[in-house]
This record gives C-alpha cells, sequence and structure tokens, in this order.
C-alpha cells in the first residue's frame, strides 16, 4: 500500500499529489525554517516550473505481440483518478525478428515501443503547460533495464505529440514475455498544471478571513434582534386584542 497525499499550491492555485516521502520532506523543511533576511522564500510555496502531477493513466492493448505481428497505430482510452475519461492515447508497436515454426519461443526478437501524442476532452485542453508519458516494462530477470520507468520527452500542452520510440530486445522468448504479450501496457500521463487567475496571499487572505468572520458576528447580532423585534410585535399585537375583547 502506498500514501499519496493532494496538495494544493493556494498561490497559483494549482493542485499536485505526492508521496509520503516527498510531503514529509517538505513538512520538515516547514518546521525548520526561519526567518533570516529580506529575501527569505515562502516555505509554504511549492511550486515550480518542472514540477509534473498525476494526470491520467491508459491501459494499452498488446494482445497481439504475442502472434508476432506489428500493431499499427491504435487509440486508447485516458481516465483520470476517479475513472472519468480524459481523452485518448496513441500508441503503436513493431516487431523484428526470427520467429520459430513453433511461434515466439525461443525466438530473438526486437520490439519497438511507440508513443505518438495524446488528446484531451475539452475541458482539459490548455489546462497543463507540458505533459510527458511514463510507462514499465515487464520485470523478466533475463532482460536488461527490467524495473527501468521510462519516459518521453515534454510535450506542450495544447498540443501533446511526442513521437517517442524504445526498442525492447529479446534474447530468447519465454514464457514469461508472452504472458506479458497478453496483458496491457500501463502508459501513465503527468502534467504541470498551469496557473489560474486566482492568486491569493496568506496575509490578504487573513484578512479576508477575520473581515468574514465580523460580518458573520454582524448578521448574527441582527437576527437576534429581528427575533426579539418580532417578539415584541408578536407580543404587542396580542395585548391589543385582549383590550379589545
Amino acid at each position: 500500500m502506498q500514501v499519496i497525499i493532494k496538495v494544493w499550491n493556494r498561490s497559483n492555485n494549482c493542485r499536485y499529489i505526492w508521496n509520503e516521502d516527498k510531503f514529509l520532506r517538505k513538512m520538515d523543511y516547514i518546521y525548520e525554517f526561519k526567518i533570516d533576511g529580506e529575501n527569505d522564500t515562502d516555505p509554504f510555496d511549492i511550486s515550480t516550473d518542472d514540477m509534473f502531477t498525476p494526470v491520467g493513466i491508459s491501459f494499452v492493448d498488446i494482445s497481439d505481440l504475442g502472434n508476432a505481428k506489428n500493431i499499427p497505430a491504435r487509440n486508447s482510452n485516458m481516465y483520470d483518478e476517479c475513472a472519468n475519461k480524459i481523452g485518448k492515447l496513441k500508441t503503436s508497436f513493431k516487431i523484428k525478428g526470427m520467429t520459430k515454426a513453433s511461434g515466439l519461443i525461443g525466438s530473438k526478437i526486437t520490439i519497438t515501443v511507440c508513443i505518438e501524442s495524446t488528446s484531451f476532452v475539452e475541458s482539459l485542453k490548455g489546462k497543463y503547460s507540458k505533459v510527458k508519458c511514463s510507462f514499465c516494462l515487464p520485470n523478466i530477470n533475463c532482460d536488461k533495464e527490467d524495473t527501468e520507468e521510462l519516459e518521453t520527452v515534454d510535450s506542450a500542452g495544447e498540443a501533446p505529440i511526442f513521437n517517442f520510440q524504445k526498442q525492447w530486445e529479446i534474447t530468447e522468448v519465454t514464457n514469461e514475455h508472452i504472458n506479458f504479450f497478453q496483458q496491457r501496457l500501463i502508459v501513465r500521463l503527468w502534467g504541470i498544471p498551469r496557473p489560474t487567475d486566482l492568486f491569493i496571499e496568506r496575509g490578504d487572505l487573513a484578512e479576508v478571513v477575520a473581515i468574514l468572520e465580523e460580518k458573520d458576528e454582524i448578521i448574527e447580532k441582527l437576527r437576534k434582534e429581528r427575533d426579539e423585534l418580532k417578539a415584541t410585535v408578536k407580543r404587542l399585537t396580542r395585548n391589543r386584542s385582549g383590550r379589545q375583547n
């Protein structure tokens, strides 16, 4: 089980997802921070120009690789953390090498994984300044770079085109490889959120909160006065009716 923390940077209204270690390091930094000079940075400001946060995930079907067939460009759906569809991911695969009569088992092949581009639904277009993809090849002992997480280059958020290719050389195809070919490749999408027009300094926010609390007190006081006046009117009306009778 992995703990994730959702962080909101109030200065630019951007949201990020951190793992537990990163969150605890930031908390330690805030705890140890001391004001010393006029150029001190804000310890609560987490914004950087290269801070990527998870955007979505796509499950790419690669089952045809088990039959040694090239898979042309295809689109797979992308989903956010709430399983809402947020766009499509375009990928393709190419295979080169000798194929034995019994199938791929024992063959030496080279697979080229291609991540071409992605497209967002209308509501997310322009939300990210940059995006990139990442994925992992299977953990198979006979291969090098088994657990290495591979990443595409950064792409502009308005028109995300990656043109990424990774060659995966397999010296001898085993049943473990075949099992992987029958599954789905998990591709994660990362992005740098664009700041919104909202900008609130902590001091300004504290002042606004104080004003709101003062207004709430005034409103509550006026409500009590209104209720007291209503009760007085009701009492006087009842007394007047009694005298007339």
